[in-house]
């Protein structure tokens, strides 16, 4: 699927809930369109919510819990056995050569915590994923994330010319 078609239907939603005054849409004067959409701590936590309500429903209780420079989620996981454990994992955004650059900077399930190897493994894979869903559309590009301890602001250009 052409990750412009996905980007502008989630820009199309959150228009639509509410996010009018948080969403810019401008001319880049090249040719293309930069779309800026920023995002409440309370509404990062409801796209997460839905998100997880389409998947695991072993994951609960989850907050989001903006910080600046990262993304400390907090839930509990029902396991298998009935038993629950409370766990949190701390995410950091960045944008390197257009591309989303997210690093896992800790994690901490049931006072176990993952050690260096792990992280970048994880890292790795993360990348790795990201890098093939950003190069299905070489007019897609993202310019900047931010995120504050009150805000996460995602800017974009989309371009026909960069093909």
């Amino acid at each position: 699927m052409n990750i412009r078609i996905i980007v502008i239907g989630i820009i199309a939603a959150l228009a639509l809930v509410g996010c009018g005054d948080r969403l810019r849409i401008e001319g880049d004067g090249a040719g293309g369109v930069n779309i800026s959409v920023s995002l409440t701590e309370a509404e990062v936590n409801q796209l997460i919510q839905e998100a997880l309500a389409q998947g695991d429903r072993a994951l609960r209780d989850v907050n989001a819990d903006l910080q600046p420079g990262q993304i400390v989620i907090s839930g509990v996981y029902d396991q298998a056995d009935g038993t629950s454990v409370s766990g949190t994992i701390t995410l950091a955004a960045s944008v390197s050569d257009g591309l989303l650059d997210i690093q896992v900077r800790n994690v901490n399930i049931a006072g176990w915590n993952a050690n260096d190897s792990q992280l970048n493994e994880w890292n790795s894979r993360i990348e790795q994923g990201l890098n093939e869903a950003a190069s299905r559309d070489d007019n897609f590009t993202i310019v900047s994330i931010a995120i504050t301890d009150s805000t996460l602001t995602i800017n974009t250009n989309i371009n026909e010319n960069n093909s």
